[in-house]
């Protein structure tokens, strides 16, 4: 945040950032300043991002790249991340749920984001965010045994993880990207 020495208002500037999580293989992109870009170009700016911070770290090579446009986003990837959840199939399920529970959800207007402050390991907890006040209205949850299913099969198979991979080719894995 900032405050301007004039007015004394403060204001949040978004700037881009770079997590990194080495043990998990995990590079998350919080790409502030592309967020009105086509996703291809987005996805190509972010590449191209990556590259000019870490052009001589090879290390980079194997690391899932995830690329979000809000804050709120960026701190989902890493709880999902830091809970062991694969970021895809969760994707897939708020797909699922947007489909399945019109009107009441909608991807136009609201967000669909993993609760991580539930501590209930039976859960999996989603929050669902107005885009335009910022505000959560509602809360919903489904089985983690549904999610454990999911996992097994699409990870098990290698023609429903060719489908996890076509869903979502490149870094911008969102269940918005599929409406």
């Amino acid at each position: 945040q900032c405050t301007c020495s004039g007015c004394g208002s403060t204001v949040r500037v978004d700037t881009p950032l770079l997590y990194r999580d080495d043990p998990r293989q995990l590079l998350v992109y919080y790409a502030a300043d592309v967020g009105k870009m086509p996703v291809e170009q987005a996805e190509a700016h972010a590449a191209r991002c990556l590259q000019d911070l870490m052009p001589d770290d090879d290390s980079d090579a194997g690391y899932n790249l995830r690329l979000v446009f809000t804050r709120p986003k960026f701190i989902e990837k890493i709880a999902l991340a830091r809970a062991a959840l694969d970021d895809r199939l969760v994707e897939y399920i708020k797909y699922q749920l947007f489909s399945r529970r019109k009107p009441e959800l909608d991807p136009a207007n609201q967000d669909l984001l993993y609760d991580f402050s539930n501590p209930d390991g039976t859960n999996l907890c989603f929050v669902v965010f107005n885009r335009a006040t910022g505000k959560a209205i509602s809360g919903l949850h489904l089985p983690k045994d549904v999610y454990n299913e999911l996992a097994e099969s699409f990870l098990s198979s290698d023609e429903l993880r060719k489908e996890l991979d076509s869903l979502f080719p490149r870094y911008f894995v969102d269940a918005i990207r599929l409406f």
